[in-house]
């Protein structure tokens, strides 16, 4: 059980965290972690053994959420929704075999 209760308290910081990349003010953010990790519904998901197969899973999808948002967003944990800069270096390179054409 304590594994279970580690990866349930792993998958709620996991909440928060993707909350604040989501742009939510920090309070709500909490709250909204919190409800997951005291909602009565988790409660067979760390009693029961079958039951870390559905946190495993939450906290790895999390995890990958977490990971995109960092990514496509360009946000590191805080608050602010950032937009990556559309710098594509396909785009920006120009074409010097413009007058060939591929057949």
């Amino acid at each position: 059980r304590l594994i279970s209760c580690l990866v349930h308290s792993a998958t709620s910081a996991m909440v928060l965290r993707v909350l604040l990349q989501l742009g939510s003010p920090a309070v709500w953010a909490f709250l909204g972690a919190a409800l997951f990790a005291a909602h009565p519904v988790h409660i067979e998901n760390i009693v029961y053994l079958v039951g870390r197969a559905d946190s495993l899973s939450t906290l790895l999808m999390l995890l990958a959420l977490s990971l995109y948002l960092h990514d496509a967003l360009g946000t590191a944990g805080n608050n602010s929704i950032n937009k990556k800069k559309s710098s594509n270096s396909f785009n920006n390179k120009s074409n010097s075999n413009s007058g060939s054409s591929y057949t």
